[in-house]
């Protein structure tokens, strides 16, 4: 991928960018319940069905409901024979409803398999067989939130095979990001108790916009290791943005003592 060279600093940035993969992150809300046997009900004359109530869980959006059918302390005779699930009706935040009947049925045939069990399928039988929806409700932010892998070498640290840790070994690195000067005036928090052992130095990751490679979206610092992996202050490979508005643009890696870099055109996060 061809790079564009920026004019800031004072020592050539080498940018090899590697945006191999994409991590998406969100917030998630579970909950998770039983119904009672006493809420199952005769669907006319077809089979049986349960209205759910999950308002306990307090959504505030209709949830994805994953439900089995289970029984509670009594018997599963005839419930390999059912159809009806994982099928949901009526989602809402405070319930759904679920139907169930025979995989057979209409047929005129008095038992199913040979267990005599009643047919069509009657709430009462449910009933008397404990028979329960056990379920569970998933709520999920949009996933806005990307980790961006990105590999990029300094020259002034680069080696011919990969980069020294000088600044590292000699513990002039400091504990929190060092951007918050003029020309970059970055106001990130980014900061750490310690610096990892292969870090080579602080660097700042600016977003761009696909329309304006001027204009700065979003930026972080984060550190550039060794082997020129940049990784977020958590220590794992990538660095995380949050509440993103675009999903495409310009990546620029800025050093403070190097120049720096910016792909030559618009990528996708």
């Amino acid at each position: 991928m061809k790079l564009r060279i920026l004019t800031t600093a004072f020592m050539q940035l080498l940018g090899v960018f590697s945006l191999l993969a994409q991590v998406t992150v969100g917030t998630m809300t579970v909950g998770q319940g039983v119904s009672d046997p006493s809420d199952w009900r005769d669907y006319f004359s077809s089979g049986i069905y349960i209205d759910v109530n999950t308002s306990a869980c307090g959504f505030t959006r209709t949830p994805h409901y994953l439900v089995t059918l289970e029984s509670i302390g009594g018997s599963i005779q005839g419930m390999w024979q059912t159809s009806g699930l994982p099928a949901v009706y009526n989602a809402t935040p405070t319930g759904f409803r679920v139907y169930i009947r025979w995989t057979d049925h209409p047929t005129v045939a008095p038992t199913i398999g040979g267990s005599m069990t009643p047919n069509p399928l009657r709430a009462s039988f449910a009933q008397s067989q404990n028979w329960v929806i056990r379920w569970t409700a998933i709520a999920s932010d949009a996933c806005t939130s990307k980790r961006i892998p990105i590999k990029v070498m300094l020259q002034g640290a680069y080696n011919g095979l990969d980069m020294n840790k000088t600044l590292n070994d000699v513990g002039t690195i400091p504990l929190s990001q060092p951007y918050n000067v003029s020309p970059y005036n970055y106001t990130g928090t980014e900061s750490v108790d310690n610096i990892p052992a292969d870090v080579v130095d602080w660097v700042l990751i600016q977003l761009r916009a696909p329309s304006d490679d001027s204009s700065i979206i979003a930026q972080r610092a984060a550190f550039v290791k060794t082997d020129g992996t940049v990784v977020d202050i958590d220590g794992f490979d990538g660095v995380l943005f949050s509440n993103l508005g675009v999903s495409s643009g310009f990546i620029s890696v800025q050093h403070r003592n190097h120049l720096g870099v910016m792909t030559n055109s618009v990528v996708p996060f």
